[in-house]
């Protein structure tokens, strides 16, 4: 039973944040030391050199974080200014932890 209890719970929790693209703008040090849960990488100086990794629909949400909310400020300009229209600094990793969980 509790076994069905958390497939359930995964999968509602990939259904809720499937149209959610979660970008981490720390460095790769950082985001190693930890991350929210299935965040993206890409630091914030490099958002142009690895569009590559970023959603083909530039309508679809995006949050993004760093570790107080600066980087992902200068990281949300570089995304405006790429096309993306639904792009949103959510703050800091435990900001963007807390969001997860909602």
């Amino acid at each position: 039973m509790k076994i069905l209890l958390i497939i359930a719970t995964l999968l509602f929790s990939s259904a809720l944040f499937a149209d959610t693209f979660l970008l981490d703008v720390r460095t790769p040090q950082e985001f190693e030391q930890g991350h929210a849960y299935s965040a993206v990488l890409i630091p914030h100086d490099q958002i142009e050199s690895q569009q590559a990794k970023l959603p083909k629909d530039k309508d679809q949400e995006i949050k993004v974080y760093c570790r107080s909310g600066n980087r992902a400020g200068k990281a949300v300009k570089t995304l405006n200014a790429l096309g993306y229209n639904n792009v949103e600094n959510i703050g800091g990793l435990e900001d963007a932890k807390e969001w997860v969980k909602r």
